[in-house]
């Protein structure tokens, strides 16, 4: 599992939004070195250059081995009960538990309300 962290600076949008579904795409597909006339979107910095040439690494590792790590890359972690994700940015690094405070619905809340139903239903019988 991964979480896409950059979008590229050519972007004007509102400060509350950070990176949008796609944006990985400009990424993946290497568009940060169109420097002719076709340009999908504005100029790219050097640190986006990078990003771009990480992304098509792990993506092309993993079309090659089924693995995306490789050699220089932050280690991508097999998704598991660790929870563990890699951040894909300007930088890399490993997470874990992503998003977990918006599933406390359904790992907490909902199974104790299961559990006291059941324990009602036991006490009336």
């Amino acid at each position: 599992m991964s979480k896409f962290c950059e979008s590229d600076h050519s972007h004007h949008r509102p400060s509350f939004v950070k990176v949008d579904h796609g944006d990985d795409i400009v990424f993946v597909f290497g568009s940060t070195f169109m420097r002719s006339h076709v340009k999908i979107r504005g100029t790219f910095t050097e640190e986006e250059d990078e990003l771009s040439r990480t992304v098509m690494s792990y993506w092309g590792n993993f079309a090659r081995t089924g693995s995306p790590n490789g050699a220089g890359l932050t280690h991508w972690p097999m998704y598991g009960a660790g929870g563990e994700y890699l951040e894909i940015g300007l930088k890399q690094q490993v997470g874990n538990h992503l998003r977990a405070d918006r599933f406390t619905f359904w790992t907490e809340t909902l199974p104790k309300k299961i559990q006291e139903k059941q324990q009602q239903r036991s006490d009336e019988l």
